[in-house]
């Protein structure tokens, strides 16, 4: 499944996401949003939660159809760093989850007696 992201909130969520990234400390955080791959589910998800909220161009001609003239205002803003925020606990707590796992593998495997010597 193709995950299509609006187009006209791109660079707002982009430029607020740098901007609430700024406030957090590199390790866990910018380090896990490094992976391209999770950056891009991050802002896919807080698109898709935003494409009921705010609407895109084509749901509202009324609305300006030019990114670097979509203006929010501060409960907006407030609103797309929260829902930012949220999306960056979970793929943290996730991509920790995913190395602790890990990590107990490979610790168990290192104190498992081997069958070798048998």
């Amino acid at each position: 499944m193709e995950e299509t992201i609006d187009d006209l909130m791109l660079p707002t969520v982009n430029e607020i996401l740098e901007q609430v990234l700024s406030g957090y400390p590199d390790y866990p955080y910018k380090k896990a949003l490094t992976n391209l791959d999770l950056r891009r589910n991050l802002i896919a998800q807080v698109l898709s939660q935003l494409s009921n909220w705010h609407p895109s161009e084509e749901g509202d001609k009324s609305r300006t159809t030019h990114a670097e003239d979509l203006q929010l205002s501060a409960e907006e803003k407030i609103h797309i760093q929260n829902l930012i925020r949220q999306e960056i606990a979970y793929v943290v707590q996730q991509k920790t989850e995913g190395l602790s796992r890990t990590s107990a593998e490979e610790f168990d495997s290192c104190v498992t007696p081997s069958h070798w010597f048998g």
